[in-house]
């Protein structure tokens, strides 16, 4: 079965509130384009299709531009599963409209999907969390694992364990090793005849660490062990935004389609295309275009920052500008660097002979309060490239919508 791996779309995210629509549009363009040509007969995508629970309308509608597109090609299958910006449910509202363009949609990693026809492809046979599916006459064997929190691992591991009569201590396994079981369940019904691929919005690290060391977040997911990845012809996996592959284990991360940060334009971008057989894999890196490249410039004087971004003016990048001056930009010297629209920051480093600062000009945080508080977060973090949690961005999100409501009512 020749497949296509990407993941982590994040429709609808801005660069500190600049938008990036035009750029998300021409890879959802590229992509079809790919498709058709490549003769793929499964798109996979591997979570975080929007970048947020609530994603704009822009990003929705993007999305089911991309969807009715795809089903008309009448060649191609396609997998979503929901990642951590995503919100399941969400997600499924329109998965019977999606079900005859060939879309199947995935929230939980338990859901029995229903079996039958979906656009060219049909569904034999179904199971908690895994099915067969047949399209252009190749089978395949697909196990899901949508993200999950460490609750609700434990909740699935508990009812699988439970379904299987088995008696487990699961109070002692540590997140990677519930992970484990979860895949390890759901094989039982694989038919090794046919190849298996297996799907999962997780973080992976590529460190083997001692069996005693657990609770490692990254980004409000905990780490997953190479070893505890499931045997699979190929496994595709979501979250981590740089293109890896672990060939041991026949894993890989396609990463995200779009520089979403200014540390990403230290890698091209890629997606994957793979022949799955069983027992034999085949794939290709296929670079993606650099829509609009994240750039950062340091500059030694003001006179400098101000005569860069006039030149600049024109150039399709974004732009960050780090500063190195003894004494402060006034409004005036702002407004001139700002006249270049793709100037997304400026950071002012002031030096002198008894102090040494850093200030950060930026006026994104009115344009978008998710952003500012994402930025907060990072800075808290000794500003790792750590981004917090599904649930704590719900909380946020819960927190200011109460305090805009009772502005609404003071009034």
């Amino acid at each position: 079965m020749k497949i296509l791996h990407t993941s982590d779309w994040h429709l609808g995210k801005k660069l500190d509130g600049y938008e990036r629509i035009d750029e998300q549009r021409k890879f959802l363009s590229d992509l079809l384009n790919i498709i058709e040509n490549n003769n793929i007969d499964l798109l996979i995508t591997a979570g975080d299709i929007y970048d947020s629970p609530n994603p704009p309308i822009e990003a929705e509608r993007l999305y089911y531009d991309f969807i009715k597109k795809l089903g008309n090609l009448n060649k191609c299958t396609a997998i979503f599963i929901a990642g951590n910006h995503d919100s399941g449910k969400r997600l499924t509202v329109t998965r019977n409209i999606e079900r005859d363009y060939g879309v199947i949609i995935l929230e939980s990693p338990s859901e029995i999907l229903d079996q039958g026809q979906y656009g060219t492809a049909i569904i034999s046979n179904s199971y908690e969390g895994s099915f067969e599916i047949e399209t252009n006459g190749k089978k395949a064997f697909i196990s899901f694992l949508p993200y999950i929190s460490e609750i609700e691992a434990e909740t699935i591991v508990k009812n699988f364990s439970e379904n299987n009569n088995e008696e487990i201590d699961i109070t002692s396994m540590t997140y990677s090793e519930k992970i484990k079981y979860i895949y390890k369940f759901k094989e039982k019904n694989w038919n090794k005849k046919i190849p298996y691929i297996a799907l999962g919005h997780i973080f992976v690290s590529n460190n083997e660490v001692d069996e005693s060391e657990n609770g490692l977040e990254f980004g409000g997911a905990y780490t997953v062990k190479l070893s505890d990845l499931p045997n699979s012809d190929y496994t595709a996996l979501g979250h981590i935004h740089k293109p890896m592959k672990f060939l041991k284990y026949n894993a890989f991360y396609s990463g995200s389609p779009i520089e979403y940060r200014v540390s990403e334009n230290r890698y091209s971008k890629k997606i994957i295309i793979a022949d799955v057989e069983r027992e034999n894999l085949k794939f290709n890196e296929i670079d993606i275009t650099n829509y609009k490249p994240i750039n950062r410039y340091i500059c030694k004087s003001i006179e400098e920052a101000i005569e860069l971004s006039q030149q600049k003016s024109k150039s399709n990048e974004w732009i960050y500008l780090e500063i190195e001056s003894d004494k402060t930009l006034v409004a005036g010297e702002v407004k001139k660097i700002k006249e270049n629209k793709n100037v997304v920051d400026i950071y002012l480093k002031l030096k002198g002979s008894s102090y040494e600062s850093e200030e950060i000009l930026d006026d994104s945080m009115e344009k978008n309060i998710e952003e500012a508080f994402i930025k907060y977060y990072k800075f808290s973090k000794n500003n790792a490239e750590i981004e917090p949690s599904k649930e704590i961005l719900n909380l946020f999100e819960k927190l200011i919508t109460e305090e805009e409501n009772t502005k609404g009512e003071e009034v």
